[in-house]
């Protein structure tokens, strides 16, 4: 659910986001329930990704950006301007 100042963004709109920009990645769980991951960007050479922590395996991992379908997979950042 998206909150009141939050927008949503495409692949391409994430990757030219500045390093240490916070990014939320919403989804479903393989049951069905609404999931949440809150991300941070790091560029890692030529590319940019999403590095979060891992409870389960207490462990900093990353993600690459890639599209997703915008209708339950969708990323989102804070709009300071229309908060």
């Amino acid at each position: 659910m998206l909150r009141k100042n939050e927008r949503k963004l495409t692949a391409a709109e994430v990757k030219c986001l500045p390093d240490g920009t916070p990014v939320r990645v919403y989804g479903r769980d393989r049951r069905g329930y609404t999931t949440e991951l809150l991300c941070d960007v790091v560029t890692e050479g030529r590319t940019k990704r999403l590095r979060y922590f891992d409870m389960s395996a207490m462990a900093v991992k990353r993600m690459p950006i890639h599209q997703l379908d915008g209708a339950v997979h969708f990323y989102t950042v804070e709009d300071y301007e229309n908060a």
